[in-house]
Formats: structure tokens, sequence, C-alpha cells
């Protein structure tokens, strides 16, 4: 039972930083039914930007944060202004959208290879390496900072989206874009805002996982794939589907390699999602918002 309870601690973490990665996905998707294939190398860039502003500048961790959510956020909201607006113009299919984003992975890992190397770096924690024993299941204090954080994000956009009219905007603008523009809502705003928002929330999953697993330039395709799983398992269009979705491919992944192997994890993870699109295709918290084009 003790094991049992060690591997949740792990799993509640994992699925906490997929979480994140998945809400990302999940609002750029509501607004301009996009599917971001750089997510997972956004997550990378804000682990690097924690190597050098952490590890090499010494600042203090929620100063490495905002850089990272804020910078990896403003740089995507700039590919989405520089260039799918020009797409969009073009009157370009979603289908080239998406294999620009997926250019965009590439060229962000090959960046990142000739800024930080090829080799893994040591990202500070904010936090003590004492691990916290309670009972016989030992707790790594950083594993507190990443619910903590995935927590605190899934809070803040709960409050943006009940309690502030942009909020409410953003959500009518993935509902009914045509209805929402016909009120004075600018639609062509919202799809940048989220876009900025799913930069950051990449940041931030890949800041908090780099104490953990270290950064490097080719970490973000197994985040990437994690949390679109994570994305679909909960519900494309959901932000609670995502936390959700991430907790359960946190469980999978870590159950599975602590109770059969680690070999089979993923396949615990895309077997699980192959039956839960197959009996519930839109996810567990499946949204109106997977039908339709909107960019």
């Amino acid at each position: 039972m003790i094991d049992f309870f060690q591997l949740l601690v792990g799993a509640i973490a994992l699925g906490a930083i997929y979480a994140l990665i998945a809400l990302g996905f999940n609002l750029i998707f509501a607004t301009s039914r996009l599917m971001n294939f750089a997510q997972g190398d956004l997550a990378m860039l804000g682990a690097m930007v924690g190597v050098t502003f952490g590890g090499t500048l010494k600042l203090p961790f929620p100063l490495v944060a905002l850089a990272a959510a804020g910078g990896v956020g403003l740089l995507f909201f700039l590919f989405e202004f520089a260039v799918l607006r020009s797409f969009v113009r073009r009157k370009a299919t979603l289908t080239s959208m998406v294999m620009a984003t997926l250019a965009l992975s590439l060229f962000l890992q090959g960046a990142a290879e000739i800024v930080w190397g090829r080799l893994e770096h040591p990202v500070p924690s904010p936090v003590s390496a004492e691990p916290i024993h309670l009972g016989g299941v030992v707790v790594s204090p950083h594993y507190l900072v990443v619910v903590g954080v995935s927590l605190l994000a899934f809070a803040v956009m709960y409050a943006f989206f009940r309690g502030t009219l942009l909020g409410k905007a953003l959500l009518a603008t993935g509902y009914e874009p045509e209805s929402a523009r016909l009120v004075g809502i600018n639609p062509t705003f919202m799809v940048a805002l989220t876009f900025f928002l799913g930069g950051g929330f990449a940041a931030l999953a890949g800041l908090v996982v780099s104490p953990i697993t270290f950064a490097a330039p080719w970490m973000g395709l197994s985040l990437a794939v994690k949390g679109f799983a994570a994305a679909m398992i909960g519900g494309l269009g959901s932000v609670a589907g995502a936390l959700i979705g991430g907790l359960i491919v946190g469980l999978l992944e870590t159950l599975g390699a602590g109770y059969v192997s680690s070999a089979y994890a993923d396949v615990f993870i895309f077997l699980s999602l192959m039956l839960v699109l197959f009996f519930m295709p839109s996810g567990l918290l499946g949204s109106p918002l997977v039908t339709g084009e909107h960019f």
C-alpha cells in the first residue's frame, strides 16, 4: 500500500504538468480550432528560460516564472500575429496552419540547440531538496511547487472566465465567433489572447518540470504528446477537462510504469485514449467547441 501512495504522489505531480500543457492546447483550440503542434517546444523554451534566468542569473523563482510565461507567451502571440494571420488573409486551410505550428516547433528546437547546446541542463528548484516524509511516503518538496503552480493557473483561469467581461467574451468567441462579433467582441483579438495564454501556460509547465527532468532542446516532444493525450481524454475546449485529463494521463503513466513496466507506460495512455474517444468522441467533458471551424 505504501508503494501505491508513493506512486500516487508522482502521478499527481506528472498529471499537474500534463494538465498545464493540455490547458494551452484547449485554450487555443477553443477560439481557433487549431491544434498547436508547437506546444511541447514552447514548454521546452520555458525550461530554457529557467536555465538562463534561474541557473545562470540566479533570479528568484517568481521572476523566472514571470519571464518564462510572459516571454514565451509574447513569442507565440507574435507568431500568431505575423504568420497565422497572413494565412487567414490568404484563406489558407487549417491544415496549412497546423503545419506552420509544426514548422515553429522544429525552428524552436533547432534554435535552442544553437543557443543552449544539445546537452541537458539543470534548473534550480525554488525549494529545498530535503524530502518530506509522510508515514512511509517520501514527497519531494518540488512536487508541491508543481502542483501549486498548476492549481494556481487553473484557479486564475476559472476566475477569469467566471468573473471578468474579457473572460466571458473569450468564451462567447469560442462558442459562436460571428454572434460575438455582432455584439462588439473582436474575435481576432480573442484568438491572439488565447495564443498568449497558451504559450504562457506551456512555458510554466516546462519551467516547473525541468528541476525534475533537466532541461534539453529535445524535451518538448514527450510533453506535447502527453499533453495532447490529456486534452483529448478530458475533452477539447474544456478547461476542467484539461485538469482531469492531465491527472488521468499522469496516473496511467506512473502506475503503468510502477506495476507493469516503464516500457509499456505509453501503451496504457494511448489505449485509454482510444477507448475514451471510441465511446465518447468529445472526451470525458466533451464540449460543443469540438465541432466547426472558427479561425
